[in-house]
């Protein structure tokens, strides 16, 4: 092995380690876990439905196909996709367990933040600090959306694993609940997001992007970031929480990615 050829690897072997180390403290939190998991899941499914779409796709060339050579490649590439497919979707299925099992402790996070709210809003008020009524209410409905989420999906968990006793159709029922909970959360989160945005062009922060976040304020930055990451979120949490969905798969799939891919990204970038 040359000199420069040893370089190159001690430099990739430094980078990947770096990766590496960040990657863990990432992982550390029980939001980065989350987030973790939560990318991992939509991009295996996305996978999944890209393969399967590709695989339909072959099968069409195939039947139509005049060229032996062709058809037999085609032929034989199939079950291939299929399976790979099957893998992924497998594996999609089993992260949803992992996130299920693990956004559990969430419903802790939830309570301690929602008694967090409240303090700070009787505070306010004992104090007569000048109170944004509209956005208190809105926060309060996503408290309660999101205790009703984590209550929802909990018990539809453990009742799928038998753990509490609950018909079949009730542990349906909660899962669905529990989406259109998550969806009510997403879309107030917009509609805060856009209530922001006003504040903002009225402090004039709109015109500079990395101005330092003011006092009850948020950074451009930030504000962009997360709008657009719960813009994603809002059609697939309808398209999941309505039975039979709304969107094509590939499309809800590539929305989550997305959606998740932001999420992380978000962490990754508070990882020191």
């Amino acid at each position: 092995m040359t000199a420069s050829a040893s370089s190159v690897l001690q430099r990739k072997a430094v980078i990947l380690s770096k990766f590496l180390c960040r990657l863990q403290q990432a992982v550390q939190s029980r939001e980065g876990q989350d987030a973790f998991l939560l990318f991992m899941g939509e991009t295996s499914r996305l996978l999944a439905v890209l393969l399967e779409l590709l695989k339909e796709s072959l099968s069409k060339i195939h039947h139509t196909s005049r060229l032996s050579s062709q058809s037999a490649w085609i032929k034989a590439l199939s079950p291939a996709m299929a399976k790979a497919a099957g893998r992924f979707q497998t594996l999609a299925g089993f992260l949803d367990e992992w996130q299920m099992i693990n956004r559990m402790f969430g419903l802790l996070d939830v309570l301690v933040g929602t008694g967090k709210f409240l303090r700070e809003v009787r505070r306010r008020k004992k104090e007569n600090f000048a109170v944004d009524r509209k956005d208190i209410a809105l926060e309060g409905l996503q408290h309660v959306s999101m205790i009703f989420f984590h209550l929802s999906e909990g018990a539809a968990c453990l009742a799928s694993k038998k753990i509490l006793t609950l018909p079949s159709k009730r542990q349906y029922q909660l899962s669905f609940a529990a989406v259109r909970a998550w969806a009510v959360f997403t879309f107030l989160d917009l509609t805060r997001g856009v209530i922001e945005y006003k504040k903002m062009t009225k402090r004039g922060d709109v015109t500079s992007p990395h101005k330092e976040q003011k006092e009850g304020g948020q950074d451009m930055q930030q504000w962009r970031s997360q709008f657009l990451i719960n813009l994603a979120w809002a059609p697939v949490t309808v398209h999941w929480g309505v039975d039979g969905g709304l969107l094509p798969d590939s499309l809800a799939s590539l929305l989550a990615v997305y959606a998740t891919s932001g999420i992380f990204k978000d962490v990754w970038k508070r990882t020191i």
